[in-house]
């Protein structure tokens, strides 16, 4: 199965952007609850280039509305993440 990702997520500040924008508490807790699905996808753990070559995590926001068609898929490179998790 193939996930067509609407937004790469580049920076901690986007990430924060996405959580606002999402109603996500900042600290993720319950995310599930708010429409937020996750998959980790394999790969170099690496962020050379953030890009589907590299290891990363799709996010899957859907707000269960029904006049919305389609969920939203984002993604965030999974060395940037734990990068950013461990300031």
């Amino acid at each position: 199965m193939t996930i067509n990702i609407d937004t790469w997520i580049q920076t901690k500040d986007e990430l924060k952007a996405l959580a606002k924008e999402t109603e996500m508490r900042p600290d993720w807790h319950n995310a599930d609850c708010g429409g937020m699905d996750a998959v980790a996808v394999y790969g170099p753990l690496d962020n050379a280039h953030c890009d589907e070559d590299e290891a990363h995590v799709i996010l899957t926001h859907d707000t269960g509305d029904c006049c919305n068609t389609e969920p939203h898929h984002y993604a965030i490179n999974l060395a940037n993440l734990l990068a950013w998790a461990s300031e």
